[in-house]
């Protein structure tokens, strides 16, 4: 397997541990910096055989149009509408509205907004209504500009929930490889220890449904009980205090 990772995330934690495990177990990689607004690399990379990418949504744009196998784990799955479909009430946010970002009418009450499809355009955010209608004014005022968000923005919305604690859980091939706590409340709080309770409710899930081989399951604990936040590429999401080394490893043994 051929790593080609990003080079420009030595402020992620994790990532020096995902350089370190490459060098260390002499796995074949390189690394590259992506040229803004172009879809180019530096330096060019022509895979000869498996590869797999670790960076921006961008990269792994990349290695989807370049047919790299693996490349990036994504496909038509990794958007809210699938989500609803296949785990249904088992889905924090199961009632949200789907629309374009242009046409969100704000409920009258703090609400919450994130991207249909795990394409990092913005992230998902709790707002007042006031708020909401200046900050979409704000961004259709760029309109003209480039950006990464635009009134045609396939969003949803709904009612915010009350999250205690927030856990992220890396899964290949139906098993959770590795995993962590990432927030207490609405605070960064980074736990390599995930409960017992958190990994059971994560197998069920997974035995519900996969959208891939591999991919990142954020679980969150609520006044109901656990329920699936979202489901994010894993080429591109955020590591936060789980074992990077046991991930690469195990993706590394993957077979194509």
């Amino acid at each position: 397997m051929h790593w080609i990772i990003q080079d420009n995330l030595h402020d992620e934690r994790g990532y020096d541990v995902l350089l370190e495990t490459v060098k260390r177990f002499k796995l074949q990689h390189t690394f590259v910096k992506v040229v803004p607004f172009t879809h180019e690399l530096q330096p060019s990379v022509e895979p000869d055989g498996l590869s797999i990418v670790m960076g921006s949504i961008t990269l792994g744009k990349i290695a989807v149009n370049s047919g790299w196998i693996p490349g990036c784990f994504t496909n038509e799955n990794f958007h809210y509408t699938a989500w609803r479909e296949h785990l249904g009430q088992h889905l924090l946010n199961h009632d949200a509205v789907v629309c374009r970002f242009g046409d969100v009418a704000p409920p009258p009450h703090e609400f919450f907004i994130r991207p249909c499809r795990d394409d990092k355009s913005f992230t998902g955010i709790v707002m007042q209504p006031d708020e909401f209608l200046e900050w979409r004014q704000r961004v259709l005022d760029l309109q003209n500009h480039y950006t990464t968000l635009d009134a045609s923005t396939e969003v949803c919305y709904g009612a915010a929930r009350k999250i205690y604690q927030e856990f992220r859980l890396f899964v290949v091939d139906g098993e959770v490889v590795t995993g962590s706590q990432y927030k207490l409340g609405r605070a960064v709080v980074l736990n390599a220890e995930v409960p017992p309770h958190v990994l059971e409710f994560a197998n069920r899930m997974i035995q519900k449904w996969t959208p891939d081989r591999a991919f990142c399951l954020d679980v969150a604990d609520t006044p109901v009980g656990l329920k699936v936040l979202e489901i994010g590429c894993l080429n591109s999401c955020g590591f936060y205090a789980s074992d990077v080394q046991l991930l690469v490893l195990r993706l590394n043994e993957m077979q194509f």
